[in-house]
């Protein structure tokens, strides 16, 4: 026996949350795979326009309560509190709404890294803003002063 305990439970609306993001991974140790929380921010946005061609992730986006309007390569979904959306890799995807939506990923056939933004939180929020406002070389700017800051992750 380990000595660890092998379940933990969390309230969504009582983890901390960074701004709209709500870092679920984080505050339950999740190493194997990504999920974090979204609530409405600036605008309606919940999920910042993005694709993961880069990473290769498969999202799954979970609509919790409320009302999700998503853009996946220029199609509008409307997605109500139930609603499950998987997303491929090479797709660019949004979402707006009033909702709060959990956001599942990794590549398929890879191992997950996970990164523990911890005090380097700032730094990811300050890129993530930038590279929606297409800012790219703050953007940048900000994931290396960040990455500075991270612990990386065994492998």
């Amino acid at each position: 026996m380990n000595g660890r305990q092998n379940w933990k439970l969390a309230r969504l609306d009582r983890i901390e949350r960074r701004g709209r993001d709500i870092p679920v991974r984080e505050h339950l140790g999740i190493r194997s795979f990504g999920i974090n929380g979204f609530v409405e921010g600036e605008g309606g946005t919940l999920i910042n326009e993005h694709d993961e061609a880069g990473s290769g992730q498969e999202e799954l986006y979970f609509v919790i309560d409320g009302t999700a309007t998503f853009e996946v390569d220029g199609e509008t979904i409307e997605a109500p509190k139930g609603s499950l959306l998987y997303v491929g890799a090479e797709a660019k995807r949004k979402a707006t709404g009033n909702a709060t939506i959990l956001a599942m990923g990794g590549t398929p056939g890879a191992v997950y890294q996970a990164v523990d933004w911890g005090e380097a939180w700032p730094f990811h929020q300050e890129s993530m803003t930038a590279y929606s406002e297409e800012r790219y070389v703050d953007a940048l700017a900000a994931v290396r002063r960040a990455s500075r800051g991270c612990p990386t992750t065994p492998a």
